[in-house]
């Protein structure tokens, strides 16, 4: 618990070994978490009438970027160094943001539009800070869905399918087929990567050795 509080619809996003709370009950405050020291301290606020809620956040290059939910098609970026914030290029975008992970350098924002039916992604890209053209995908349903990105692929999941968006040098889209979703699942699936350190355990000489693999 920081020292604000648990608020509703805050992000939590790690950047650089530190962990930062954006927005949340119509704030503006920005706190970061030092897991070294154990200790919550507040950042350069979000910029004034752009208080985040049901927003998404994610990293890119050691820096922070908010957009979605009350931000709609803005998208904001934090430079930790600097301690401030930046208004980006506006997205094209005026739907329901699902999700926002980055890749490569490029931040992609993943919307549903209920009316076609479509999942729809944006790339922002944070060298030459300008939206590249993107790609949709047909929904069944407009179930919400989450991202993971886990190699050279995103991973939209949600309690119908998992739908997966290559990345390439040659160019980036959704794959043709979707993959079936977890057995059983109900509520809102949040995937996540868990990458271990590579070390080899072994509890005698006699043992078994056990290596650990990154997994999803």
């Amino acid at each position: 618990k920081n020292q604000l509080g648990v608020f509703h619809s805050l992000r939590l996003v790690g950047v650089d070994g530190l962990l930062y709370a954006v927005g949340g009950g119509c704030l503006l405050s920005v706190e970061r978490y030092d897991p070294r020291a154990d200790r919550w301290s507040h950042v350069a606020p979000l910029p004034k009438g752009s208080f985040a809620v049901a927003h998404e956040a994610t990293a890119c290059d050691g820096q922070l970027f908010v957009s979605g939910g009350s931000l709609f098609y803005r998208l904001l970026r934090y430079d930790p160094r600097r301690d401030e914030w930046e208004e980006c290029p506006f997205n094209e975008s005026r739907r329901r943001s699902a999700d926002m992970v980055a890749h490569r350098g490029l931040v992609y924002r993943f919307d549903v539009d209920r009316e076609r039916a479509e999942v729809s992604v944006h790339r922002y890209s944070t060298v030459v800070k300008v939206w590249l053209e993107g790609a949709t995908f047909p929904l069944e349903n407009a179930l919400p869905f989450r991202c993971a990105v886990l190699g050279d692929r995103i991973y939209c999941v949600n309690r119908s399918r998992t739908l997966q968006f290559h990345v390439s040098e040659e160019g980036a889209g959704f794959l043709p087929e979707a993959l079936p979703a977890p057995a059983g699942a109900r509520g809102n699936l949040v995937p996540f990567v868990l990458s271990l350190p590579q070390n080899t355990l072994t509890s005698d000489p006699g043992s078994q050795t056990v290596t650990s693999d990154p997994g999803i």
